[in-house]
């Protein structure tokens, strides 16, 4: 995987003592609308502006909506999120898009994770034993496979928000024989292995990654769980 997600089954991280379940908890939320924990950017004309295309129709505030969150495994980057107010009758069409800020470095998030690599080696990044797995989260869901142009969604638990708004069906089929994630430190609590579950194009994997502490995300090892 390196610098972009390739599988490598060799690549291996001993366990140590820092070895355990991760905690029940919900990982950090990017796409669940009812998740309120994003806030109004409060120069959002300012910033629309700064990415309006060229033309006759720039991007306002009377029309989109710009908000942002911090992301906790990175120190003082704002994820900011633009979105129409009204969807238009052509939702593929809308401008719907994610950028990392950090101070005047900015990088837009289109499935690329060059760009992730980009604000990363900035020196921002804080990963530790209680961020590395929203990192994970978040690196997945915004490098999409250039096979498919779809990402590796990464669920945590039943509560997922990428399993919100499912049938109670739905969830015990992403569920099934499903034990929990697992976040394993390495001993100078520098690389980390994660073991956890992924849904990509609508099937699901029990997976294992290595993220190092530079934020390369390396996929170890896959085990084919069967469609949702």
């Amino acid at each position: 995987m390196g610098k972009h997600m390739v599988s490598d089954k060799k690549a291996k991280l001993g366990a140590n003592k820092n070895d355990n379940h991760h905690k029940e908890r919900k990982l950090f939320d990017m796409f669940d609308p009812e998740d309120q924990s994003w806030e109004p950017y409060t120069k959002a004309d300012e910033f629309l502006d700064f990415i309006s295309p060229g033309g006759e129709d720039p991007l306002t505030a009377r029309d989109h909506q710009v908000m942002y969150k911090e992301p906790p495994f990175y120190n003082g980057v704002q994820l900011i999120h633009v979105t129409p107010l009204v969807p238009s009758d052509f939702p593929e069409e809308d401008i719907n898009i994610f950028f990392l800020k950090n101070s005047d470095h900015i990088v837009m998030l289109n499935g690329n994770c060059a760009y992730i690599h980009e604000m990363n080696e900035t020196g921002v990044l804080n990963l530790n034993g209680e961020t590395v797995f929203d990192y994970l989260k978040f690196f997945c869901a915004f490098n999409v496979i250039e096979e498919t142009m779809e990402p590796f969604l990464v669920i945590e638990s039943a509560n997922s928000e990428y399993l919100k708004g499912m049938s109670k069906y739905e969830i015990s089929r992403a569920m099934r024989s499903y034990k929990g994630a697992r976040v394993i430190a390495s001993a100078d609590n520098k690389d980390f292995m994660i073991e956890t579950r992924v849904m990509y194009c609508n099937d699901l994997y029990d997976v294992k990654f290595k993220i190092t502490n530079d934020g390369d995300v390396i996929m170890t090892d896959d085990t084919a769980v069967g469609a949702l």
